[in-house]
């Protein structure tokens, strides 16, 4: 069974890796908090340790990636005009 989830892993990667790619906007910050959530679940039921450490570690790594391009992308400038575009709800 190991497989079948190290196969569907690796599958997520390539969309969390295609987002990434991409500016950050809310349709792309769902997808990567939804990839997280699944990948966790997915990654709690790999049986072998040593698989689910090494996939732990290649997600994390995404996810960290993912969370910088947000940091950088969400200046206080950007915020602002968000929050002007939202009539001041931020």
């Amino acid at each position: 069974m190991d497989g079948f989830y190290l196969a569907t892993v690796n599958e997520l990667k390539k969309v969390a890796e295609e987002v990434i790619k991409g500016k950050y906007n809310l349709k792309n910050d769902l997808v990567m908090t939804g990839w997280a959530i699944k990948i966790d679940g997915i990654i709690n039921r790999i049986q072998d340790i040593k698989l689910k450490e090494k996939l732990e570690k290649e997600c994390e790594k995404i996810w960290d990636e993912w969370y910088e391009k947000v940091q950088k992308q969400l200046t206080k400038d950007n915020l602002a005009i968000l929050d002007s575009l939202m009539g001041g709800r931020i």
